[in-house]
C-alpha cells in the first residue's frame, strides 16, 4: 500500500495523476482535498536555468509564491493541465492592481506562452474596474433567484462541518439550469447571501458563462487564520479583452458583520468576521458599457457607501440574507431615489422581498420586479433600460417622465453622459 501512495505523490508531482497539480495552490474552500498531495511531499527542480528559459523560470517562481510552494515544483515547470486565466484571477490578491498585472504577464507568459494585452480587466485612475466586453448596449437582463439556504447548511459552514443538506446541489443545478432556459435570456444572474459554497462557484460559473451569462453570488464563509472568517461576494464576469471569450473572478468583502451576524459567529465557534481587503468606499466595476456596484446585506444600511455611488452607476447589486424585510424595504425605495439607480436586492427564500426597483416616476414602474415565498427554487428575469436612464440624467434640468427628478446635488459621472432624448 505504502508503495501505491509513494507511486502516486510522484505522479501527482510531475503533474501526472488523474487530479491535476495546479488543484495544490488554488483555496482549499475551493476544491475538495480528496486525491491531494501534502505540500511537504512536492518535488521541485533545482536547476531549472540549465535546461529552460530565463522568462519562464521568472513566471513559475511568481506562480509558486501565490500558491505557497517552496522551490520550483516540476508540476508548474511542466505541467501538463496548466492554470487558466480564471484561477489565476483567484490565485493573486489583488490581480488588477498594476503591480498585479505585472506579475500575471509574466506568469501567463510562462505557463500558456502568450502575452496579455493592454485590454486586461485593471483598475483605473478612478479606481473603476474596466472590465471590457462585447459592443455597449442599452438593456440588460438580469436573472434574480429565490433560493433558500437552510439554517442548518449555515451552521455547518460556521463550524466547518459537512453540509447536511444533501438535496442542495441537485437544487443548485434545476435553480441554475433555469436560469439558462429563460426564452429571452439573461446576462446577469445573483444569488443571495452566503448562498454558493466556494468549490461550487467556478463550476457553476463557467457552465453559465457558455450562455453568456455573469454569475454574482454571496459565497460562504471563508475561514482565515486566527478564528476569524469571510464573508464575501464573487462576480464572474464575462471579458473578451484578449480576442477570445474568458471569464474573470472578482472578490469583494463584507466590511463589516451585521449585529445578529457577529453575535451568532462569537456563540457559535468564537469567530470574528474580518475583509481581506478593506476600503471605504464601495468599488465600481465597469463591466463592458454596464456600470455597477455591490454591497453585502447590512452595507445597504451606510448612508456613506450609497452617497459614494450617487451618479457613478447604473445599477446596485444587493445580495441578503436578511429577516428585517420590512426596514429595508424602505433602504430600498428611498436608494432607488437618492442613488438615482435600479437597486438589485437578492434575498434567501425563506424571508424573501427580492426585487429590482427603479427611479420612475409612476409609482406602479418602480417596483419591475418584486417575489417572495414558494416551496421551489426559481428566478425571475427582468430587462433594465440603462440607456434611458443615462440619457434622462444627463439633462441639465431633468425631463418630465419617465423617472422621478434627479435628487438635489446628484452630479452624473461624465464616463456615464450621453446625448438627452428631445421632447
Amino acid at each position: 500500500m505504502s508503495g501505491f501512495k509513494e507511486a502516486h505523490q510522484r505522479l501527482f508531482s510531475f503533474d501526472l495523476a488523474h487530479m491535476p497539480f495546479r488543484l495544490i495552490g488554488l483555496p482549499k474552500e475551493m476544491i475538495a482535498q480528496r486525491g491531494l498531495v501534502a505540500k511537504k511531499y512536492v518535488t521541485t527542480m533545482d536547476a531549472p536555468g540549465e535546461v529552460l528559459p530565463a522568462p519562464l523560470i521568472e513566471g513559475i517562481n511568481i506562480l509558486a509564491r501565490w500558491a505557497r510552494l517552496k522551490g520550483l515544483p516540476r508540476g508548474l515547470l511542466f505541467s501538463t493541465r496548466p492554470f487558466n486565466l480564471t484561477e489565476l484571477t483567484v490565485l493573486v490578491k489583488d490581480p488588477y492592481s498594476r503591480s498585479g498585472q505585472n506579475e500575471m504577464q509574466a506568469v501567463v507568459l510562462a505557463i500558456r506562452g502568450f502575452s496579455l494585452n493592454d485590454a486586461m480587466p485593471h483598475w483605473d485612475k478612478s479606481h473603476v474596474l474596466q472590465i471590457p466586453n462585447e459592443e455597449p448596449r442599452s438593456r440588460y437582463s438580469i436573472a434574480v433567484t429565490s433560493w433558500k439556504t437552510k439554517n442548518k447548511s449555515w451552521v455547518a459552514s460556521v463550524m466547518r462541518k459537512p453540509d447536511p443538506d444533501l438535496t442542495r446541489y441537485a437544487r443548485l443545478n434545476r435553480l441554475l439550469n433555469s436560469v439558462i432556459s429563460q426564452p429571452k435570456g439573461a446576462e446577469y444572474c445573483i444569488l443571495a447571501e452566503l448562498s454558493l459554497p466556494a468549490r461550487w462557484f467556478m463550476r457553476m460559473a463557467k457552465h453559465m458563462r457558455r450562455r453568456g451569462i455573469s454569475l454574482i453570488a454571496g459565497i460562504e464563509y471563508l475561514h482565515a487564520r486566527r478564528k476569524s472568517v469571510r464573508n464575501q461576494v464573487w462576480a464572474a464576469l464575462s471579458h473578451d479583452g484578449l480576442g477570445f471569450a474568458s471569464l474573470i473572478i472578482y472578490r469583494q468583502d463584507k466590511q463589516h458583520p451585521a449585529l445578529h451576524e457577529e453575535l451568532e459567529l462569537k456563540r457559535l465557534a468564537g469567530l470574528e468576521l474580518k475583509p481581506e481587503k478593506r476600503w471605504t468606499a464601495p468599488p465600481v466595476i465597469q463591466h463592458g458599457d454596464f456600470r455597477f456596484a455591490l454591497l453585502v446585506c447590512s452595507e445597504l444600511t451606510n448612508i456613506s457607501y450609497r452617497a459614494a455611488l450617487r451618479g457613478d452607476i447604473d445599477a446596485l447589486f444587493v445580495p441578503e440574507w436578511n429577516q428585517d424585510t420590512r426596514s429595508f424595504n424602505a433602504l430600498v425605495e428611498s436608494s432607488a431615489l437618492d442613488i438615482h439607480a435600479y437597486i438589485i436586492q437578492c434575498n434567501d427564500r425563506q424571508y424573501g422581498d427580492s426585487r429590482i426597483r427603479a427611479p420612475y416616476k409612476d409609482d406602479w414602474m418602480r417596483d419591475l420586479l418584486r417575489v417572495k415565498g414558494g416551496i421551489n427554487d426559481y428566478c425571475v428575469t427582468v430587462r433594465i433600460d440603462v440607456r434611458s436612464l443615462r440619457q434622462f440624467q444627463s439633462s441639465h434640468r431633468s425631463p418630465e417622465k419617465p423617472y422621478k427628478p434627479v435628487p438635489d446635488g446628484f452630479e452624473i459621472n461624465h464616463n456615464r453622459k450621453l446625448l438627452p432624448e428631445g421632447e
